[in-house]
């Protein structure tokens, strides 16, 4: 009598760890899933084709896909420039392609004024110079891919391919990079910047961008100026681009 009881207390114990047990894992995988849905996740856009001696310009954007507002700092991530290594970028072989650019020391934690916000449903992007931070010296196909979100708070997302091909412009000292609202035209301001005599070098389409060279016997002070007082720009630089959309 005493070894049937003590059979059937152990037969109970097993099955209320083994219900315990599912229960936890339900648990963890609703949990895992609800994190995942509060969490602020980056994505890359760029052209499908560059050539080798242009700016590779490159659109970074955070989205906020819940019904919170939240913040993310803009330590390892584009919104402060090229200060860190926040991309891994490989050719076609696998092989790393080296980091050129700044790496500057921070105040930990972040201050306060570092942090962006973005509302709910929302996004906020920023394009920069590919060039300005890794050595891309040879055409061919490369992957790039954000990789700091343990720092900036912001999640990884999807990898993207570009492929460079040889040539391009050799000469950037009277060059612009343009960059435009998505809402304006990019063949207008293109058609604007024929007008005023300048050359247009590359296009970039899926960035609503475009570079030209500035025709000799006129300031590229002046052609800043100019095009930036155009409807739909944003941005005219000649160096390293760093743009906020809202």
């Amino acid at each position: 009598m005493i070894k049937s009881t003590l059979k059937s207390a152990v037969v109970l114990a097993l099955l209320g760890l083994t219900t315990q047990c599912k229960s936890i894992r339900n648990t963890t995988n609703h949990s895992d899933k609800t994190q995942n849905d509060y969490t602020l996740y980056a994505s890359l856009a760029g052209e499908e084709n560059y050539t080798l001696r242009d700016a590779i310009m490159i659109k970074f954007t955070v989205t906020n896909p819940t019904d919170d507002t939240l913040k993310f700092t803009q330590y390892h991530t584009p919104f402060e420039g090229m200060m860190s290594k926040f991309l891994t970028v490989k050719d076609s072989a696998g092989n790393e392609i080296n980091y050129i650019g700044a790496m500057t020391r921070r105040v930990m934690p972040p201050p306060a004024d570092t942090y962006h916000t973005v509302a709910p449903g929302e996004t906020k992007s920023v394009s920069f110079d590919l060039k300005k931070g890794y050595k891309i010296e040879k055409a061919g196909q490369y992957t790039l891919q954000y990789e700091d979100e343990n720092i900036s708070g912001v999640a990884n997302g999807k990898p993207i391919v570009i492929t460079i091909a040889p040539g391009g412009e050799t000469h950037i000292d009277k060059n612009l990079i343009i960059m435009l609202s998505e809402e304006a035209s990019l063949e207008a301001i293109a058609k604007e910047a024929t007008s005023y005599g300048a050359e247009v070098l590359y296009k970039y389409n899926a960035l609503n961008g475009l570079a030209i060279k500035i025709p000799e016997g006129k300031s590229v002070d002046e052609a800043i100026e100019h095009f930036k007082k155009l409807q739909g720009v944003i941005s005219v630089s000649k160096d390293q681009i760093s743009t906020i959309q809202h």
